[in-house]
């Protein structure tokens, strides 16, 4: 994608919008909806009949997920004693489990409240904040939801910055010139067709921070651009959040990756369910809704490549920042997985 091309990309999407006939209108009957792992009929009358089976539907899923909650909390004990004896440490797995076990009691809380106070806003945020409803209530359904409202936003997030920095190097100014070096690298990070080729091309931003050790730990993406941090908190699972609470958002996510990482090394692969991989690669950027096992596996070992320090060592043997190269990461790794979804407006952008 050049970026004397890039304005035509506006008359591309206004001209499949004008060549494409009205859709007839028809009758669509309301669809049901999963709202914090209930799912709800938008017919109020349906919805009014059907009150009996859905109320003993909901209070067998509530049931289901608080007895989900008390089993994470009991193993979650289990491993944190073992771990205090000395004993074996964790995998991918049980890494999940621990990070679950904390989110998911503040998942319920916050969940909880907006059901109770505002009921209308559950599916409004749930589209907003996908990761929003405790595992333990997801289920199957509200599981693939997730997975495909990520994929969606992952999209979104490689689209919207493209136009943003498309729209900065036009600026006049620093800001122009500065935007104008930002294209320059997307179109190297787009014509990239190895994930190798396309870490090396954002390799720069993978160096630690200057200052001491504790600034180091607590500011992993200072200095990032504003259009980059709101695209990769849209890759994340956030769309929209208060001001300042992004680089505390990503830099949370992204220290979760470094430790998933070091149990994803201990773990035997083969013990992974699709659940576990699908997992894995959508917090990693990777993958597109069904992709086999052994598809992901391959993406999980890629993405293992990508992130080992020692590649990226400089001559003086300064190693990349772990949180810095995960991100550099996920800004290939998304690229890579927009170009997977053929017939669709990105795969025509995304092929040089």
């Amino acid at each position: 994608v050049s970026s004397r091309r890039m304005p035509s990309i506006a008359l591309l999407v206004l001209g499949l919008a004008a060549g494409s006939q009205p859709a007839p209108l028809v009758a669509v009957a309301p669809a049901k909806v999963e709202v914090l792992g209930f799912e709800m009929d938008l017919n109020p009358i349906t919805a009014i009949r059907d009150i009996p089976q859905t109320t003993g539907a909901a209070f067998k899923k509530f049931k289901m997920g608080m007895g989900g909650i008390r089993n994470n909390w009991r193993a979650a004990g289990t491993i944190r004693k073992r771990i205090k004896r000395g004993g074996a440490l964790t995998t991918l797995q049980e890494t999940t489990l621990l990070r679950k076990q904390g989110e998911d009691s503040m998942k319920l809380l916050q969940a909880g409240f907006v059901y109770l106070t505002v009921p209308e806003m559950a599916t409004l945020m749930l589209c907003i904040y996908p990761k929003m409803l405790p595992s333990t209530f997801e289920g199957d359904e509200g599981r693939l939801n997730r997975w495909r409202q990520l994929q969606r936003m992952r999209t979104s997030a490689v689209m919207q910055l493209l136009w943003d920095l498309e729209e900065e190097s036009v600026k006049k100014g620093k800001r122009g010139m500065r935007g104008s070096e930002r294209v320059q690298i997307a179109e190297g990070l787009l014509r990239s067709r190895q994930p190798l080729q396309g870490v090396r091309v954002v390799e720069e931003f993978t160096r630690p921070t200057e200052g001491s050790s504790v600034q180091v730990a607590k500011k992993p993406v200072e200095g990032i651009p504003k259009p980059v941090l709101k695209a990769a908190c849209r890759l994340i699972g956030i769309q929209f959040a208060l001001p300042g609470t992004r680089p505390a958002a990503l830099r949370k996510h992204l220290q979760m990756l470094v430790e998933e990482d070091a149990a994803l090394a201990r773990t035997d692969w083969s013990t992974l369910s699709h659940t576990d991989l699908a997992d894995a690669c959508f917090d990693r950027a990777l993958g597109c809704i069904g992709d086999s096992d052994k598809e992901m596996r391959q993406m999980l070992r890629c993405w293992c490549e990508l992130t080992d320090e020692s590649r990226f060592a400089t001559p003086d043997g300064v190693t990349p920042d772990p949180a810095r190269l995960r991100l550099a990461a996920m800004s290939v790794s998304a690229v890579a997985s927009c170009r997977k979804e053929k017939g669709k407006l990105s795969h025509m952008l995304y092929v040089p």
